[in-house]
């Protein structure tokens, strides 16, 4: 009737991998930014991980998929130990124990978006003493 706007934004625009690309860009004011575009970390594993350390590493990681995770479609796949939130052309996933034990965030994008990673995974772990 009349062929008006339902009032709804299409999937595109909702759940876009550009909402992903800001959550991250908003994440990096108070975790900085790598050189590569990604999210600033503490250090690098010699196959390019990332890590960051903190107090309670399940917690900042917990804090870290709910910021660039906004706005996407939450799953709980067929293993209750991973999280996902997917976008359009994109994918964000916490894992609460990884098999290091470290908890874990990653992102991926099937379209690189400009001045961020295609990819990047960060594992939390506890403080060094």
């Amino acid at each position: 009737m009349g062929g008006g706007k339902s009032g709804k934004l299409p999937l595109t625009r909702t759940r876009s991998y550009k909402r992903v690309a800001s959550n991250i860009n908003l994440s990096q004011r108070t975790l900085g930014r790598a050189a590569n575009g990604g999210i600033a970390v503490d250090e690098k594993t010699s196959t390019g991980v990332g890590r960051i350390y903190s107090n309670n590493p399940e917690k900042s990681a917990r804090q870290l998929f709910s910021k660039i995770s906004r706005g996407g479609r939450i799953v709980h796949r067929n293993n209750p130990k991973r999280t996902e939130a997917r976008f359009k052309k994109a994918t964000v996933t916490f894992r609460p124990k990884s098999q290091d034990g470290s908890s874990v965030v990653e992102f991926h994008f099937r379209v690189k978006p400009d001045n961020l990673p295609r990819s990047q995974k960060i594992h939390f772990m506890k403080e060094k003493e």
